[in-house]
């Protein structure tokens, strides 16, 4: 199953219980906010077989969203991939805490069809056999990509309406396996499409060289759910903010474009000595299926080549971005 047929989840955890109980006793009571916040997507049918105090659901012909409130703290084996990342720890290390000494959390759950993808709150519920509202609701798969970046939208909004009811120690974002505070979460969602939020940095490769200095490269977690393919920096000895700030760059302009840049292409910002990228695609990396896309550094300058389209070099990218970006087509 791609990313993009993939639920998404969203983890918000808590540490104080009494405010927690205070906001969350009955997520019923939130039916109106949550639904008003994803309209547009609509119309909406209450999940009733589903719907209780502690769990909440909602579906349309072509995607359903749950909300699942834990009055316990959730296991960290959920929490895995994220708390594996070293930037994390080292950036946001308030929000790891949280992850370890939470004692409350919501789940939330946005999937294409039309019926929920945990069966085992149906029988933990004890309601699998009083599903009869649920009877002409389908599962679904789809690799629609538009459909995918509706329902990532829709899983920002349930957020922060949550979020809105009481600030969450930390936001576990699965999708990009990234951490965030309340405030920082919710500026980023006020952006039309926040790739900063879909698209998570995670270091791989780091080794002391001979010399002294030290090389990583950059996976960008999350990039295969909006560009449909991976996106890496191969290891090198320049700054891994710079790696990954190239990265998010290249999939910005091959989503301006409708496209990806083609293996063996080049690619560089507009910008005076800009370091020009060299495109690869390449198989099989961290177990993935299929190619990735793997950046690297081509050892030349912007300004060491002519302001000209020429064979291999796919353009210029403007510093600021006019045009609203659209999906590239996975090639």
């Amino acid at each position: 199953m791609s990313n993009r047929s993939r639920p998404i989840q969203v983890v918000l955890v808590y540490d104080n219980e009494y405010s927690f109980e205070q906001a969350f006793d009955n997520l019923l009571e939130l039916k109106g906010k949550l639904a008003n916040a994803v309209q547009e997507f609509g119309p909406w049918k209450t999940l009733e077989g589903l719907s209780t105090p502690s769990n909440f659901g909602m579906a349309t012909n072509n995607n359903f969203i749950t909300l699942q409130r834990m009055d316990h703290h959730m296991e960290l084996e959920g929490f895995k991939v994220v708390l594996n990342n070293p930037l994390m720890a080292k950036f946001k290390p308030d929000q790891v805490e949280a992850l370890y000494d939470h004692r409350r959390a919501i789940l939330i759950e946005v999937g294409c069809g039309s019926v929920p993808g945990f069966a085992a709150l149906f029988s933990e519920s004890k309601l699998a056999g009083s599903i009869g509202p649920l009877g002409d609701l389908v599962p679904g798969y789809s690799e629609d990509q538009v459909g995918h970046e509706a329902r990532l939208k829709m899983a920002q909004r349930i957020s922060c309406v949550l979020t809105g009811e009481l600030a969450p120690s930390a936001i576990h974002w699965t999708q990009s396996q990234q951490l965030f505070d309340a405030s920082t979460f919710q500026s980023l969602t006020t952006q039309e499409f926040p790739l900063t939020l879909y698209c998570g940095p995670s270091i791989y490769g780091g080794r002391q060289l001979p010399d002294g200095l030290v090389q990583a490269g950059v996976i960008v977690v999350g990039s295969d759910s909006v560009l449909g393919k991976i996106v890496t920096f191969k290891p090198d000895t320049q700054d891994w903010q710079k790696s990954y700030a190239l990265c998010m760059s290249f999939i910005e302009y091959c989503r301006l474009r409708g496209r990806l840049v083609e293996d063996n292409e080049t690619f560089a910002l507009e910008e005076p000595d800009a370091p020009v990228v060299q495109v690869r695609y390449q198989n099989g990396i961290l177990g993935s299926d299929g190619d990735y896309i793997e950046l690297s550094l081509d050892g030349r300058k912007t300004s060491d080549m002519q302001r000209k389209t020429a064979r291999g070099w796919t353009g210029w990218l403007m510093s600021k971005l006019s045009e609203p970006a659209r999906p590239a087509r996975a090639q």
